[in-house]
This record gives structure tokens, sequence and C-alpha cells, in this order.
């Protein structure tokens, strides 16, 4: 008799292997795959967007550059173009005269022989210039000479103390006073041998001398203008005056000689004598 043996396994027990083998498939499938959200991306359309701004602020920025760097050379044009101005303005050839006397702190312009000063600014010292400059120009030469006088006293360092020295002389000069002129512009040598004026002074120096008679201190002085400004209207005035001084010099000795000798009709004094013999 075979006997068989069964062996069976509680019902309780097959419903616990079953519980923890479903756990984890029930786990997982509550949970879900874990999703990540990609980052956003920069399309190409937004960089190049990007791209262009860029270059409009750079292109901004060049061009301020550029426009400072214009300013700039235009200040420098105008700097060149006046000092061009003031070169060529030296070499023009103008009479010993005013050509303006404005109004205070306004330009004073002297203009004398080959030369010319202006004072911008606006202080006692250039108003007392001004008004012994309009009392010159008025011919009322006393009172410019005090006024001037009074000036080159209170400011004897003043940049227009040549010029006020210089129109003392002028003053004198006008009045035909020669000798007080001439020393006035001897002063002018002396004091100011840097003003704009001692050329001119050198001319009116030889003039005086001329009107004094003393021929040869004249010839001195225009010989020194010739050679330490030869390019001076003043200079010029001076090569002129002797060129005139020579050829008259040339005629009167032809003169001269021609009136020593005898003329052709008249018998010379050794024929008279024979004749008598």
């Amino acid at each position: 008799m075979t006997c068989a043996i069964h062996y069976r396994l509680p019902s309780w027990n097959l419903w616990r292997v079953w519980f923890w083998i479903a756990l984890p498939l029930m786990t997982s499938c509550a949970s879900g795959p874990k999703s990540t959200a990609p980052a956003p991306s920069v399309s190409t359309e937004d960089k190049a967007h990007q791209e262009v701004s860029d270059l409009q602020a750079a292109v901004v920025k060049l061009n301020q550059r550029l426009e400072l760097q214009d300013e700039k050379l235009a200040g420098l044009n105008d700097r060149l173009a006046a000092a061009q101005a003031a070169l060529e303005h030296k070499k023009e050839v103008e009479p010993v005269k005013a050509d303006a006397v404005a109004t205070a702190g306004k330009r004073v312009s002297l203009k004398g022989g080959d030369s010319e000063t202006d004072v911008f600014e606006n202080s006692e010292a250039t108003d007392g210039f001004r008004k012994s400059y309009l009392a010159f120009e008025a011919a009322k030469y006393s009172d410019a000479i005090l006024q001037f006088s009074a000036f080159l006293k209170e400011h004897a360092d003043h940049p227009m103390a040549g010029s006020a020295q210089f129109l003392i002389g002028e003053a004198y000069f006008k009045q035909k006073e020669y000798k007080l002129a001439l020393s006035e512009y001897q002063r002018v040598l002396l004091s100011y041998d840097r003003s704009a004026h001692v050329s001119d002074a050198f001319k009116r120096i030889a003039e005086c001398n001329d009107k004094l008679g003393i021929r040869l201190e004249s010839g001195k002085n225009r010989e020194l203008l010739i050679s330490m400004f030869p390019q001076s209207p003043a200079a010029a005035s001076a090569r002129e005056r002797n060129s005139g001084d020579s050829t008259s010099a040339d005629e009167s000795s032809s003169l001269n000689h021609a009136d020593s000798i005898p003329p052709v009709t008249a018998p010379m004094v050794e024929e008279v004598k024979e004749e008598k013999l």
C-alpha cells in the first residue's frame, strides 16, 4: 500500500509570499517614472538679436569717440589758422597810426611802423594808456606827453610801456621839438630794447639827426637799422633815403667838377699870356 504524503502549505503563508512579491511592483507603479523638466534653451534668433544689440552699442561708442576727435581737430585747425594770420600780419607794411581804440575791456590796437601791439584786458593801466593815446590821436600832444609819462611812472614794466615811450617821442616830433624827440627815441633803445618799435625808433633818430643837421649820425643810425632789421619797413625806407642821398651827392660832385673845367670857347690862361707876349 502506497502511502502518499501530501505536504500542504497553509493558506496564510501563501498569501504572505505573494504579498512580499507584489509589494515592490505596486510601489513602483504608484510612484511612476520620475520626470525632469528640460532647461529652457536660447533660440538662434534670440542670440542673433543679442549680437546685433551689442554691435549697435559698440557703433554708438565709436561714433562718440569720433565726434570728440573731430572737435579736437577743429580746435587745432582754428589755432593753426590764428597763428598763420598773426604771422602774415607781422609781414604787412603799415604807417604809424592807430587803427582802433576800443571801449574798456575790449581790443586796443596800436600800429606803429612795422609792428602792432594788441591788449585784451580791462585794467587801470590799460585805461590810462587808452586815454593817453586818445589825446595823441586828437593832436593834443602836450597832454599826451604828460599822460604817457605818468603811465610810465606807474607802469614801467607794462607790456605797452615801450609803445608809450615811443609815442612820447612821436608827440615831440609832431611838434618839431627834434632834440627832445631824439632823447625820447633813444630811451626806447635803452630801456625797451625788446619793444616792437625799436626799428621805428632807429628810423626816427636818423630823421631827427637830419633835422638837426647831424648828417654823419643819421647815416650811422640808418646803417644800424638796415643791418639789425633788414626786413622791416623802416629799413626799406632807410635804403631809399640812402640811395637818394647817394644820387644827390653824385649829382653835386659832377656839377662841382663841371664848374672847375673852363668852357671850350674860353681861352686858356697860357694862351692869353702868349698872345700878350
